[in-house]
């Protein structure tokens, strides 16, 4: 099970969305094997975007471990093998400290995420890279999954698509977001899009 959610007037913090990077222990390095991936940090703040977050863990945990989900749940907050974690936990980035943050990721075998400007076009390599600041506001659209496999219990936030707002103040901190020959450029959504709306869960669990 997963649940999408599209979360409004966040915060992007972006930590490796200059390139795909592939992980120490994939070599050689096999373009389309999933073994590379981009990530970033989602700086919820409003009251109600946060429920909607706690919500989605609280359902994809109770879908996958029904009357001992609160325990797993726990042992996955203890084991920090959550997605989401109160921002008082990045002490390098104390700008995300009042935030819920929720870290997303992207493997390349997915293909690239869906990259809006303000208005909803497509937008090209050159403006996502002017875009990608630490601390730009916009919309963020991802998925929320239960893992339980022979990896471990974790519950992961899978980034569907960005649609950037109002330029503000640059954040410090984060990964480079120059854009490079590894990332391609942006290709034209389908017909069905990642910012299509999806109903919001109620209730959650705390962080």
């Amino acid at each position: 099970m997963s649940v999408k959610l599209k979360l409004s007037n966040v915060r992007l913090h972006f930590l490796r969305l200059d390139k795909w990077r592939y992980h120490k222990d994939k070599q050689p390095e096999v373009p389309g094997t999933g073994t590379r991936s981009l990530s970033l940090v989602v700086a919820v703040e409003s009251p109600e975007a946060r429920a909607r977050v706690l919500a989605a863990l609280k359902d994809v945990c109770e879908e996958e471990f029904g009357n001992v989900a609160v325990a797993q749940f726990s042992a996955m907050k203890e084991g920090a093998r959550l997605c989401v974690k109160s921002g008082e936990g990045y002490p390098d980035n104390p700008e995300l400290a009042p935030f819920l943050c929720v870290s997303v990721s992207r493997k390349e075998s997915k293909g690239l995420p869906e990259f809006r400007g303000p208005n909803m076009a497509s937008i090209t390599q050159e403006q996502f890279n002017s875009m990608a600041n630490n601390g730009a506001t916009g919309t963020a659209v991802i998925s929320i999954w239960q893992q339980n496999n022979t990896w471990g219990k974790r519950i992961n936030a899978e980034l569907l698509g960005i649609q950037f707002g109002a330029q503000t103040e640059v954040w410090s901190g984060g990964g480079d977001s120059a854009m490079d020959e590894d990332f391609d450029a942006y290709a034209p959504a389908s017909k069905s899009s990642a910012f299509d709306d999806a109903p919001a869960p109620a209730g959650g669990f705390v962080i």
